[in-house]
């Protein structure tokens, strides 16, 4: 064997455990990187997907007492010939809270 090429087979798996050793840190950082991106992400899915949640149970809500004031409406329309308008539904919700408030 030359002394040349000895050498250069000595130092060839020392540079390269050193370039895996660099290789497997670097892809070490990218992993967990990811994995705090990854958490981020779910957190903030979570988050949004529990605001749309509150926004449909007011909006159902919300529907509900219309429907109710509707039906209360209609009864009273039977007895007399009174309107609807959105200022009677507003009196008829804020009625509403109050009694809630109190109970």
């Amino acid at each position: 064997m030359k002394p040349l090429q000895a050498l250069r087979e000595r130092i060839d798996p020392q540079e390269k455990s050193l370039e895996a050793g660099a290789l497997i840190s670097k892809l070490t950082e990218e992993k967990n990187s990811a994995i705090q991106q990854n958490h981020r992400l779910r957190q903030e899915l979570v988050s949004e997907a529990s605001h749309f949640i509150f926004l449909c149970y007011c909006i159902a809500d919300l529907y509900h007492e219309c429907c109710n004031f509707r039906k209360k409406k209609d009864r009273e329309l039977m007895s007399n010939d009174q309107p609807i308008n959105a200022w009677s539904l507003f009196h008829y919700l804020v009625s509403k809270e109050k009694i809630t408030k109190q109970l």
